[in-house]
Parts: C-alpha cells; sequence; structure tokens
C-alpha cells in the first residue's frame, strides 16, 4: 500500500529523538507491588489503584521482574466459571481457583511468578521518544522509566505516547486509512447475546485484549476489554458471567465510575490523524473502521499498539532512506 506523505522525508527521527521521557505527562508517584505480596494483595492493589498493571519488585532479588497484570484475570474467570467450585464467586475463590491454571502447584505461585510473563523492559530517565517507541513495538505494553538508582519513577504506555503524538499536529498522519498498512483484519467479534463467560473465552482463546460486539444486522453496537472485568471483580456473580454481554456490560458500567467505554468507529476514507485523535480523546485502545456505505459492519481495527508500529516503521524506512 502507498504511503506517500508531503512531510520533510526525516520528521519522525527528527521529532522522536528531540523529545524525551521527561515530555510525556508523569504521575505524582508509581505503583509499586512488592514479591512479599501474595498474588491475592498484588490485583487488589490493581483494583484499588484502578489500573490495569504495575510493575512487581523482588525483594530477594532487589530488581523488578515484570508486571502483575489484570488482563491474567481473564483466564482465570474462565476456569473459575467452567471449575463449578464451591464457595460462590467471591474475588478470592476466583483467585484460587485461577492459579490453577498453571503448571505449578498453587501454593508455589507468587506475584513474581506471574509477573514474569510480563516483560520489564525498561529505559532511562531523559531517553529519547524514538527508544521508547522501538521498545512499545516489540511485544510490550508500556515502558518503565527508571532512574539512576534503578527505581521506576514513570510508566509510558502505548495510549500515553499516542495521546502525546495527537498534540504534534505537524506530524504526518494525513493519510486516509485506505491507503496505509495499518490495523488487523477480520475483526474478530460476538453477538450481542452471546453470554459474558462465553465472549470472555474468546478473548482468551484469540489472545486478544478487546473484541466488537454485533447486534442482529452485524453492526458494531459495543465493544469489551479485559478493563470491564474491574467493573465485574468489584461485585462479581456467576449469575451476571451468564448475562447477554450487552446487558452485562450495561451493568457492570453503570455501576462503575471509572470505566469509561465508548464505542468508537471510523471510516476506511478517514485519515488517520481521525483516528489517532480518537483514540487519544476517548482513552480508549482500539478504533473500529466500519463499512460506512449501509451495514456499519467492523471491517478492521486500529489499536493504540498498531499506531505505535506504524510510527516505528516510519522511523525505520527513514533510517534506510
Amino acid at each position: 500500500m502507498a504511503e506517500t506523505s508531503e512531510a520533510p522525508s526525516k520528521i519522525w527521527t527528527q521529532f522522536l529523538s528531540a523529545h524525551t521521557t521527561a515530555d510525556i505527562p508523569q504521575p505524582k508517584s508509581v505503583v509499586e507491588i512488592s514479591s512479599e505480596q501474595t498474588p491475592s494483595q498484588g490485583f487488589e492493589t490493581l483494583l484499588q489503584n484502578r489500573i490495569l498493571s504495575a510493575p512487581v519488585w523482588c525483594v530477594e532479588e532487589k530488581k523488578y521482574v515484570g508486571f502483575l497484570d489484570m488482563r491474567d484475570f481473564v483466564s482465570f474467570v474462565v476456569f473459575f466459571y467452567h471449575s463449578q467450585a464451591e464457595g460462590g464467586a467471591s474475588f478470592v475463590n476466583i483467585m484460587r481457583e485461577g492459579l490453577k491454571t498453571f503448571n505449578t502447584p498453587v501454593d508455589g505461585i507468587s506475584v513474581t511468578y506471574l509477573a514474569r510473563r510480563h516483560q520489564f523492559r525498561p529505559v532511562p530517565v531523559d531517553s529519547t521518544l524514538a527508544e521508547v517507541v522501538q521498545r512499545l513495538s516489540k511485544n510490550v505494553a508500556r515502558v518503565p522509566v527508571v532512574n539512576s538508582e534503578g527505581k521506576v519513577v514513570q510508566i509510558i504506555s502505548q495510549s500515553a505516547l499516542v495521546s502525546f503524538l495527537d498534540k504534534q499536529k505537524h506530524l504526518p498522519f494525513n493519510n486516509a486509512i485506505q491507503d496505509l498498512d495499518i490495523g488487523g483484519s477480520p475483526v474478530i467479534s460476538v453477538n450481542k447475546d452471546t453470554s459474558a463467560i462465553e465472549t470472555f473465552k474468546t478473548l482468551e482463546v484469540n489472545n486478544r485484549s478487546g473484541i466488537a460486539i454485533l447486534d442482529e444486522q452485524g453492526k458494531i453496537c459495543s465493544a469489551t476489554s479485559a478493563r470491564d472485568l474491574k467493573g465485574f471483580l468489584a461485585n462479581p456473580s456467576i449469575e451476571r458471567l451468564s448475562m447477554p454481554i450487552f446487558e452485562f456490560l450495561k451493568q457492570i458500567r453503570r455501576e462503575s465510575i471509572d470505566i469509561a467505554a465508548p464505542t468508537i468507529t471510523v471510516e476506511m476514507a478517514d485519515s488517520l490523524r481521525l483516528c489517532v485523535g480518537k483514540l487519544a480523546a476517548t482513552r480508549v485502545h482500539r478504533v473500529f473502521i466500519v463499512d460506512g456505505n449501509t451495514s456499519y459492519k467492523p471491517i478492521r481495527v486500529i489499536s493504540v499498539k498498531d499506531v505505535v508500529t506504524w510510527v516505528s516503521r516510519q522511523l525505520a524506512a527513514e533510517a534506510s532512506s
């Protein structure tokens, strides 16, 4: 596909090399999890702070070993539902049963064990954003920034980087989506009447963090992701998992003050800038490309990861030109 632009030939290299991690808004503090916490305590920390992941500091090794990630709970919930475990769908019971999915005795599964599944690939303070882009395009969802003492002072996610790039109106995001090699298809989806548990199973089987929800005509009407599990875990129940996914989402989003989940769409003729702008403005992780003529069916999906990967390819193209 053609990806021509009237922008200066080295604009991505020049811009990303001239900006550093300090240019990305930083939190007042970074939530960390200690290896001395149990898995239940670690996940409770994520829930209490309304975050999807946090770095794990191993007290014994005196270093970070990875991230504890709420998305692991997708497989936990699926396993729990089918295990017919006694005691009800409490957070603790889901946690206990979910740990049985690993080929390791449950007593031997620690937050350190779970964290090693999610890479810790840091960059030093004041690294260039070009370095951050390269990290984020290599199958990591976030890049920790460490100071001279090796402590995490900032975590740059794919969404944070995309939001920063969106503010730079001179960057060449102006080509139409249909002219770019970006995003994925076919779009993984479920019908709105599919049960919540079957929807989460689809997420797990396809190793996805989000999927589209379609109505009876195949039009996109919503979307779900592992983020919705935060709302479910605040008040878990087997009955909720048996509900149609559309009703399940309406219920938990009504109860959760921190879940903003609009379903964002664009069309193939729209510019990548419009897509990036919607990702930044709504803070969702994916935009669905729909057939806007009549059907409004999703035909492609562009995630924040796709945008970062596309930017990394622009850097590579400039380096080889």
